[in-house]
């Protein structure tokens, strides 16, 4: 029987669906592949099977996680017979592809691309929706953090100084970045 050699990246940060059902498969999958999993330092919502694991830096940039892929990713690529985007991570598949051509798998549920705060697109009572520019982006920004002072998330104080002064500088440049990547 020949084995199916499987990488898997998944950042591991956030406890999410996409990361239960991620664990779910993976689990599944352990009696039919040898796996091995690249995931973010700060991870720490992986499934518990025993694979090979390597964590690597990552940063966001807007919603966009990046994983800083470094030199010992060319072994698990070249190891590798298929790799499974298990969450995020879209950017590692173009330093994938130029390592060894192989099947690339990736859900397709993200929000990463419709906006670069990601927490808007969920807690802004759908404020944040239908456009994202950068405009729109700020006027969300300062109405999520309206919403989240409302709920008792941030303080009253906070809520001035970040969102009034800062937000409205720190959102254009984050809104650019992002419309690079």
């Amino acid at each position: 029987m020949i084995i199916l050699r499987v990488l898997v990246i998944s950042n591991g940060i956030w406890l999410s669906g996409a990361q239960i059902s991620a664990n779910e498969f993976i689990e599944f999958l352990r009696n039919y592949a040898e796996i091995k999993i690249l995931t973010c330092q700060q991870g720490r919502y992986l499934t518990r099977i025993p694979a090979s694991l390597h964590k690597l830096p990552c940063k966001n940039v807007g919603a966009l996680l990046i994983m800083q892929a470094d030199y010992t990713i060319k072994k698990f690529v070249e190891w590798a017979d298929i790799t499974w985007i298990a969450t995020g991570e879209f950017e590692i598949a173009r330093r994938i592809r130029w390592i060894k051509r192989i099947p690339i798998v990736a859900h397709l549920h993200s929000y990463e691309f419709l906006c670069p705060f990601m927490r808007l697109l969920y807690a802004s009572k759908e404020v944040c929706k239908d456009l994202c520019t950068i405009l729109k982006s700020v006027e969300c920004k300062l109405k999520s953090d309206a919403y989240l002072t409302t709920l008792g998330a941030k303080t009253l104080s906070h809520r001035l100084m970040m969102s009034a002064c800062l937000n409205t500088i720190w959102t254009p440049l984050y809104y650019v970045r992002w419309k690079k990547l």
